[in-house]
């Protein structure tokens, strides 16, 4: 066997670990990974009003084109086929 290559570690160049952590790093080790989450949550929640700002968009578009009762009764036959075609609804 030849000889073994040995690299310091951050304790013996008299640093501590935590200063030689990367400043950009998302994960801490006394939190986990809770800032990628927040981030995600955050994600999730601002793609949520867009679809809702969307769907009161094309709710108030088809009441425009068919009329109030002609929107209530569009709506009526989509959730009576949602009922048959999602497994979740």
């Amino acid at each position: 066997m030849g000889p073994s290559t040995s690299f310091p570690s951050p304790a013996d160049q008299g640093q501590s670990v935590a200063a030689n952590r990367n400043p950009l790093s998302f994960r801490s080790a006394r939190h986990g990974n809770r800032s990628g989450q927040t981030r995600s949550a955050a994600a999730i929640a601002a793609a949520v009003a867009v679809a809702r700002q969307t769907e009161a968009a094309v709710e108030a578009e088809s009441a425009r084109h068919l009329g109030r009762a002609g929107a209530a009764q569009l709506r009526r036959a989509l959730t009576r086929l949602r009922e048959i075609t999602d497994p979740y609804a």
